[in-house]
């Protein structure tokens, strides 16, 4: 079996409101991904380089103990979760958000899920926690990150970067909280895509 295994036989529906006829396929939204975000990556490591003259090692380990950091994670992770799924109770917003994503990504196998979630994380966390945060600072980083969320389709997603800006500040105070380690904000940053998307593919908005 193909580990790119395309299972959006069926093509976007005749209620998508999206400006294009042909989404990707979920092999071709993984192979982007893993393309995109690992050139990300090793841009992050260069950038990182550049400033420190090596690259440290506490930019993976931070100098707080790792099952701090891992539970860190986890918890800021389930807690933004959380915080989505009651913000969806009180309005439409979060749900209007959620439906355009799952229009735009289609029916995605659990391989793509963990594809687009893993590789994201890891992709942006080096960038704007490990690369841009020391030298840009909390705010900065955390505001670039937000409007390098914004999205073209409008509709609720316009308003989306205010939500990405809030959750930076909550990753980028995880980064410094754990020494200047990149595993506590990786963790929730995968924790959140990953329950997300696997909650949107399954068609669960907040309601």
């Amino acid at each position: 079996m193909d580990f790119f295994e395309n299972t959006n036989e069926e093509g976007p529906s005749e209620e998508n409101p999206l400006p294009f006829e042909d989404p990707l396929s979920p092999r071709e939204i993984a192979k982007v991904t893993i393309l995109f975000y690992s050139s990300l990556f090793f841009i992050s490591l260069y950038m990182i380089h550049q400033r420190e003259g090596s690259f440290p090692t506490f930019y993976f380990l931070g100098k707080t103990p790792v099952w701090q950091q891992v539970l860190a994670g986890l918890g800021t992770g389930g807690l933004i979760i959380l915080g989505w799924i009651v913000a969806g109770r009180f309005s439409s917003f979060t749900r209007e958000v959620e439906k355009i994503f799952q229009q735009t990504l289609g029916k995605l196998g659990w391989r793509e899920i963990f594809i687009l979630a893993f590789f994201s994380a890891i992709g942006e966390e080096f960038f704007f926690r490990g690369a841009l945060q020391p030298s840009w600072g909390l705010f900065y980083a955390s505001l670039f990150f937000g409007l390098a969320h914004w999205n073209p389709l409008g509709g609720a997603l316009a308003y989306y970067p205010l939500i990405t800006i809030f959750i930076g500040f909550l990753l980028g105070a995880l980064f410094i909280i754990s020494g200047g380690g990149l595993i506590a904000p990786t963790i929730a940053h995968f924790s959140i895509n990953f329950v997300n998307l696997y909650r949107i593919n399954r068609g669960n908005y907040v309601s």
